[in-house]
């Protein structure tokens, strides 16, 4: 019994290879779909939305009673806004004027540090050098 085929193999082929595309195409669309945001993140977003627009008009409606009461105040915080300002700023008792000499202190340090390097190589070699010069004259068995 010669079983007859109704389409060709090229058919046949080229429709498995269309459907398995499509196969694939298809789960990666399910992937995408099952997407948080799809599943009710839309709904919790609007939640959230709504509860910062509720907490930004409390602090709004605070800060405008805030700013009615404390007129009297804004001297107070004038007075020490310029307290700060000396004590980071004065040329003689300032946080930036000791950072400063601070600064030109490890500087110099630094300098010295380099200096005392230098010697002590220069002081190293130079002895390497007699003992080998005693080496080579003999002076030393």
């Amino acid at each position: 019994m010669n079983k007859r085929h109704l389409v060709s193999e090229e058919f046949e082929t080229t429709t498995t290879k269309t459907l398995q595309a499509q196969d694939a195409l298809l789960e990666r669309m399910e992937k995408r779909l099952d997407a948080k945001v799809l599943n009710g993140g839309f709904d919790e977003l609007m939640v959230t939305v709504a509860e910062i627009k509720t907490t930004q008009a409390h602090i709004q409606a605070n800060q405008e009673i805030h700013n009615q009461s404390d007129i009297v105040s804004d001297a107070a915080l004038l007075a020490k806004i310029d307290k700060i300002h000396d004590g980071i700023y004065d040329p003689e008792k300032g946080l930036y004027m000791k950072v400063k000499s601070n600064a030109e202190s490890m500087e110099t340090l630094n300098k010295i540090f380099k200096w005392f390097l230098a010697l002590l190589a220069t002081g190293i070699l130079t002895g390497l050098g007699k003992l080998l010069y005693d080496f080579i004259v003999k002076h030393v068995h």
